[in-house]
């Protein structure tokens, strides 16, 4: 990915992933720590989120390995991976 990646590309290569399991490397928010994930979109259950994700720059995905709903925010990713596509930060 390019330097003018925008939380839009971010979010459209997540959801052209079309379910599958992808990689997203991303700096946390609250602590700024980096971030590693093994993730997929799912279709969410439980209820209704507290908040709005688009209004908050992130968007709503599965761990795969802690097996519970996280956000990513869209505008600190670093890199992501889903089968051989590959988009980072350069």
């Amino acid at each position: 990915m390019t330097k003018n990646m925008t939380p839009e590309k971010v979010k459209k290569f997540i959801l052209d992933t079309e379910g599958k399991f992808f990689s997203v490397v991303f700096i946390k928010r609250t602590t700024g720590e980096r971030r590693e994930m093994l993730a997929r979109v799912m279709p969410p259950t439980g209820g209704e989120p507290a908040y709005d994700p688009d209004k908050h720059n992130l968007i709503f995905v599965r761990d795969m390995q802690k097996h519970a709903w996280r956000s990513i925010p869209l505008d600190s990713v670093i890199s992501m991976k889903c089968g051989d596509q590959v988009l980072e930060r350069k």
